[in-house]
């Protein structure tokens, strides 16, 4: 098991022991997870003293369909009545990768080619007739593209495109170099309804004991993402508000809400996959997180997902460096958090308007502050008694900025989310004085975050950022105006919006 795979296990071991002692067992769902099980190994073709693992079972009994960088696995009953998400399911994926490619090209990468079979491929994909996508419904295993009867050209447009992107040819021929000819694809597999979501978790712990343990905790019912080692398996609806005990079917359609928050959502947890291979441990959480949610604001022009902010309802916050609060692996919105003034624009903008308010009620609170730029205006859960929050919020620095009082910290890690997302447009479009310039150092600082430090070598995630923003540390304690944080501060005191 690899080091990224142990922090997701212990990050669901930690969920499931905070979802039981919020919930308590008097009020536990109870579900029957031994039907449920039963009902699972009949659907994915497991005999019930058959041993394989979750993997296995996915490939046997999904769809499946090379998208650059991934693999989705759709499961193949799925495909006659939700073939409209599963088309934009495959978009959303390519639409993380563009983004991606976005970022990188000011650094003067030669993209042209990827580019080229991107465009081309998501083209194709919206004009995949249902009629075609019906007949994969019982064809375990099926290959879409097969399926669909893609032409040659967009056949070899996806071969080329999985093949660079799995030997990581987005960031250059040094990562090309310590890739296999082939690479290795991201696994990414849905579960498009409650029960195919939960019937997988389940079905999941039934085949590897040691997984038992979370992978059947009641509190699945209300989850809608989760990791199968380097695999991660995600829900397209929500669970229903409520649900009665021991069930776990209900739910609703994420673009119920809004025409395109499904996608939203998943380019958000693509990138976040992206981000966690191509960067890693190099870059805190919290910084591949802020890009993940520029990427869906680049991409559909606001980020209205449930994935990080306030989620008390599902997880507990963990502290890191570059911004106060963890990554999020996917979540219920708590409700006191599904409306609030962070949420009203669904962060159109890149949050620029609603932190420069929240800024001015800082500037106000913060009475004695030497540099009050730094300081921001919060708000108890019940949505008042404002207070002032002071930075520094990025950096090493962070870890000595104090906590807000309990009460404060569901507005907190909802300005935080806010915080990181605007930050990171300001470096790659602001930055450095203009947009062309700005992108370009942006572009540079992600090869580099994509670049292994050599042999013996410790990596310095704080240098790496002097390294191409003209010298200037991050941040520091006090915060001062001579940082990128400072700097930052200061331009979006000036954001008429």
């Amino acid at each position: 098991m690899t080091t990224l795979s142990r922090l997701r296990t212990l990050l669901l071991a930690s969920l499931v022991l905070v979802s039981t002692l919020l919930l308590g067992t008097s009020v536990r769902a109870q579900l029957p997870m031994d039907a449920i099980a039963q009902e699972a190994r009949a659907r994915h073709g497991v005999d019930s003293k058959a041993t394989a693992t979750i993997h296995e079972v996915i490939d046997r009994s999904c769809a499946r369909c090379d998208l650059g960088a991934f693999v989705l696995r759709w499961p193949a009953d799925r495909l006659e009545d939700r073939g409209l998400e599963f088309q934009q399911t495959c978009d959303a994926l390519l639409a993380a990768q563009q983004a991606w490619l976005d970022w990188l090209e000011p650094a003067g990468l030669d993209h042209k080619q990827l580019r080229a079979d991107l465009v081309k491929l998501r083209t194709a994909i919206k004009d995949w007739k249902p009629a075609l996508l019906v007949k994969g419904a019982k064809t375990p295993g099926v290959d879409v593209l097969s399926l669909v009867q893609a032409p040659d050209a967009v056949l070899q447009a996806s071969a080329r495109l999985a093949k660079a992107m799995r030997a990581r040819a987005d960031v250059g021929p040094a990562r090309v170099e310590q890739a296999p000819a082939e690479g290795t694809a991201l696994r990414f597999y849905a579960g498009p309804t409650r029960d195919d979501f939960v019937q997988l978790l389940v079905l999941a712990g039934d085949l590897n004991p040691e997984w038992k343990s979370w992978c059947w905790a009641d509190g699945i019912a209300t989850w809608t993402q989760v990791w199968f080692d380097d695999a991660q398996l995600t829900s397209l609806q929500y669970a229903a508000p409520n649900l009665p005990p021991g069930t776990w079917k209900q739910g609703s359609w994420m673009n119920e809400r809004d025409p395109d928050v499904m996608q939203q959502q998943l380019t958000q947890l693509a990138t976040n996959q992206l981000l966690q291979d191509r960067i890693g441990e190099r870059a805190p959480g919290p910084f591949l997180g802020g890009l993940s949610m520029n990427a869906v604001v680049d991409v559909y022009g606001q980020c209205n997902t449930r994935i990080d902010g306030d989620l008390r309802a599902a997880r507990t916050e963990k502290r890191e460096v570059f911004v106060p609060g963890g990554l999020s692996e996917g979540g219920q919105l708590a409700t006191n958090s599904a409306e609030t003034r962070w949420r009203e624009d669904h962060g159109r903008g890149h949050f620029l308007a609603i932190l420069r308010q929240s800024q001015k009620e800082g500037e106000s609170l913060a009475k004695g502050a030497k540099f009050k730029q730094g300081a921001f205006g919060i708000r108890s859960d019940k949505g008042g008694d404002p207070r002032a929050a002071v930075g520094p919020f990025i950096g090493a620095a962070s870890a000595a900025t104090q906590a807000p009082p309990a009460q404060y910290l569901g507005d907190f890690a909802e300005f935080i989310r806010a915080y990181k997302c605007g930050f990171i447009h300001w470096l790659k479009s602001a930055s450095e004085g203009s947009p062309k310039k700005s992108g370009a150092a942006f572009g540079s600082l992600l090869v580099s975050l994509a670049t292994p430090a050599p042999e013996g070598q410790t990596f310095d995630f704080e240098a790496v950022f002097a390294k191409h923003f003209g010298g200037d540390k991050l941040s520091t304690e006090p915060l001062t105006k001579d940082t990128l944080e400072g700097r930052f501060l200061i331009w979006l005191s000036k954001h008429k919006g």
